[in-house]
């Protein structure tokens, strides 16, 4: 039985330093709130008969994982926290359960084989679970589905303000693998991941084009300048087609764009799905946005481009070889000047 530990809570279980923010667990009610949750997800692991379960690395003989992932219902998250697959590829055969919202993207995936997002599986196939974290939902998931089934934790206990959840990724699987590689390797090979030549192979060829992802998650990251920066972007480049895309809370803006009738915008916005909206980004050359799912999408084709941060800081959501300039402001990414953008733009087409 593995006994939690306090710095577990705060500290990646990673042999690396990532990007990571933890201001907010320094108050004394953050850090008795962290460990009460700590001592009641232990007790839980106990008393569903897991604890004993739990192994540090993945065993020599494992062939057939499941990925459990139902805890982020995020787009952006979920491209991040999955990325590290990739050092799986080749040595397992893995499966995964995800949010139905985000299953979309994974479909044609080069490393997991079968993509559930409902509890139809056939829960004597596996050797092994990988448990996104130890929180009620995935122990008690766990323990129904899976009681007698070794697993390793991906995130454990770890409650971390916020942190570079894809270079997490890596270092995490890594040590799962028993640090197959240095850290410097992978801190190099480390990019958000999606299989490129299953989106791509929906276009015959990468048209030299411009995707903008307008609307936002919040008001903090909801950039209220397009018109502007698409105005000013159109004077120079009136041949570069610009396709925008976004969901439902970017309309407003895009009918403010569409009121300008230029032949080279091509209006997506809340027209397309998570699927179609992502075949559009792999066959685009540029990408231009605000931090977001569509951004994490962008990164995993490795785009170049110029990616907007308020609140979040770059180094929180971007892997040390991304192509993404960026923009960064401390209250609200409407700060960030049309010219400023746009300038950044024409630095990235002109070359």
């Amino acid at each position: 039985m593995k006994i939690p530990r306090i710095k577990d809570i705060f500290n990646p279980a990673i042999d690396a330093i990532i990007p990571c923010q933890l201001k907010s667990c320094k108050s004394l009610f953050a850090q008795c709130s962290a460990i009460f949750r700590l001592l009641r997800r232990w007790l839980l692991l106990i008393t569903s008969n897991q604890s004993k379960l739990q192994l540090d690395t993945i065993p020599v003989t494992t062939k057939h994982i499941l990925w459990i992932h139902i805890s982020s219902t995020s787009i952006g998250d979920s491209i991040m926290e999955l990325s590290g697959r990739l050092l799986l590829k080749h040595h397992y055969q893995v499966d995964l359960l995800t949010d139905r919202k985000n299953a979309d993207i994974f479909y044609g995936d080069d490393v997991f084989n079968d993509i559930y997002v409902d509890y139809n599986i056939n829960y004597q196939n596996y050797d092994l679970v990988i448990l996104d974290i130890f929180n009620t939902k995935s122990i008690k998931f766990k323990a129904k589905y899976f009681p007698k089934v070794p697993f390793v934790p991906f995130m454990g206990y770890f409650y971390g303000l916020d942190f570079n959840r894809m270079l997490f990724s890596f270092h995490r699987i890594n040590k799962l693998l028993n640090n197959l590689y240095e850290v410097e390797v992978i801190n190099k090979i480390a990019n958000n991941y999606l299989n490129f030549n299953y989106f791509k192979s929906f276009v015959a060829s990468k048209s030299c084009s411009l995707v903008v992802a307008i609307g936002g998650e919040d008001s903090i990251r909801t950039y209220d300048h397009w018109v502007e920066v698409i105005y000013l972007l159109n004077l120079k480049y009136p041949l570069l087609e610009i396709n925008l895309l976004g969901s439902k809370n970017g309309e407003k803006i895009a009918q403010e764009l569409d009121a300008l009738k230029l032949s080279n915008v091509h209006n997506y916005v809340a027209q397309l799905s998570l699927l179609e909206t992502t075949r559009l980004i792999a066959n685009a050359k540029f990408f231009l946005g605000v931090d977001g799912g569509l951004m994490h999408i962008a990164e995993s084709f490795c785009l170049s481009g110029v990616a907007l941060f308020a609140k979040f800081l770059p180094e929180y959501r971007l892997g040390y070889n991304s192509k993404l300039r960026t923009l960064s402001v401390a209250d609200n990414v409407s700060a960030i000047s049309p010219q400023l953008i746009v300038d950044e733009l024409f630095k990235l087409l002109g070359e």
